[in-house]
């Protein structure tokens, strides 16, 4: 049975347009409108910098290259100075086909840019923008092991904008009498848990159950700088972890992806990945194709760095390091972090991808 959606009232979220044609201004409004978003329009630098703090649920942004009293990379680089708007859309929409300055807006932070007249672009950039809003809904639960109630509490919201219910257990014997009772959508354990037993303990247990509940989707949560831990997670079968402290929104696209690969019946478990990645090595040529930001941020990652913390970590824009992560992906050939991290272990020990040996990019054979 599918799940009910909120009302409008409690779902809907605002989209600040930023744009100095009011005629262009309203067929953006427009479009907002048939995505279940609300439309805020400002003319300006000065009045969306007054308008945007009095906003609580901001889904987006739209700047105008040319504004009317000043310039759109301007507003972009005030906007990713404010710490709730660190991980917010940002679409910078310009008249010219100008390679320079669209990336110079990536630079200071916009999510994507894309000319006025093509209006596909901008509408599909829109539509990015309320994904979340209409993600499909689910029917089912998720079983959620953590002994944090306020991490409980923030998962169990997550869960609520994708439709799914929760039980929550404490502990692993908790966790496990609940999972031999139900079927679950997928379950999200944390490593710490009450007991003497570990979510990695969990895990294992899981994946021993012979028949097709073993192949559940499991993410599993963990402290960014516990790598001896995160490491073990992913050997013992989970299928992607998140690095504390916990964000929201990348909890729900996290989760999101883990559900539709599973519905589609894509295999998830690290233990699958790992087999396959074994009957294909890595190459040092591949390695060699990234380039040294790449490398450093495939080693923050590693380490168990979120992207807002790996973007702290290098000056960078929390954007920009998603570009990068897509494009070491791309060339590398995987999917997700946890075939990143195997990839990074497999081809250099745990103290080379702790930053106290050679950079990677760098490294040639036999050397």
């Amino acid at each position: 049975m599918a799940a009910v959606r909120k009302s409008t009232a409690e779902q809907s979220r605002s989209v600040v347009i930023v744009e100095s044609s009011r005629a262009y201004a309203a067929m953006l409004a427009a479009h907002c409108r048939q995505m279940r978003m609300v439309p805020v329009v400002c003319e300006g630098i000065g009045q969306s910098l007054g308008q945007i703090p009095t906003l609580p649920r901001i889904a987006g942004i739209t700047v105008d290259a040319a504004l009317n009293d000043g310039d759109g990379l301007d507003l972009i680089d005030s906007l990713r100075a404010l710490p709730h708007l660190a991980s917010t859309p940002i679409l910078f929409i310009t008249a010219d086909d100008d390679a320079a300055l669209a990336r110079a807006a990536l630079i200071a932070g916009a999510t994507a840019v894309c000319r006025k007249t093509m209006r596909h672009c901008v509408e599909n950039a829109l539509s990015v923008i309320g994904a979340e809003l209409n993600a499909p809904l689910r029917s089912g639960r998720v079983l959620v092991v953590e002994n944090d109630p306020a991490l409980g509490r923030l998962i169990a919201s997550v869960c609520s904008k994708l439709g799914i219910g929760v039980d929550l257990a404490k502990s692993v014997s908790q966790g496990l009498t609940l999972f031999h009772k139900h079927t679950y959508l997928a379950v999200v354990s944390d490593v710490i848990l009450a007991g003497r037993e570990t979510g990695i303990d969990l895990v294992r247990r899981i994946r021993q159950i012979p028949d097709d509940h073993a192949r559940v989707p499991i993410l599993v949560t963990a402290n960014h700088n516990d790598t001896a831990r995160r490491l073990a997670v992913l050997r013992s079968g989970a299928d992607d972890y998140l690095a504390k402290p916990l964000l929201a929104e990348e909890l729900f696209w996290r989760l999101h992806n883990l559900l539709r690969r599973a519905e589609a019946g894509t295999p998830l478990a690290s233990t699958e990945i790992a087999s396959a990645n074994d009957d294909v090595p890595p190459t040092t040529s591949a390695h060699n194709a990234l380039s040294e930001r790449e490398t450093e941020i495939a080693q923050a990652i590693t380490q168990g760095l979120s992207d807002k913390a790996i973007a702290l970590k290098f000056g960078i824009s929390f954007w920009t390091v998603r570009s990068h992560i897509n494009r070491i992906f791309s060339k590398l050939g995987l999917f997700n972090r946890v075939g990143l991290v195997k990839y990074m272990i497999q081809q250099h020990p745990p103290e080379a991808v702790r930053g106290g040996a050679m950079p990677l990019h760098t490294r040639q054979p036999g050397k």
